[in-house]
């Protein structure tokens, strides 16, 4: 998600919003959002910086803090 944060911003793909949607208003929906973030990762039509605003829009929905350290330096593990 960090380096996705790197990229110009774009939308969140119109198919993945209208689902997101749907899923979250039946029951919050979590496991099908879950997917719904997986799917993205892959999608080859899916820019970065739209596969960033979808993470960030469903991580306030879910509270998952996914964005947290997003533009903060961390030292390599040793």
């Amino acid at each position: 998600m960090a380096d996705w944060a790197q990229a110009p911003s774009r939308p969140i793909p119109a198919d993945v919003l209208r689902y997101a949607h749907d899923v979250l208003a039946d029951d919050l929906g979590v496991p099908a959002v879950l997917k719904t973030l997986d799917t993205v990762v892959t999608r080859a039509d899916v820019p970065a910086g739209a596969k960033f605003e979808t993470f960030a829009f469903l991580d306030r929905v879910l509270g998952l803090d996914l964005a947290r350290e997003v533009g903060h330096r961390h030292r390599a593990a040793t």
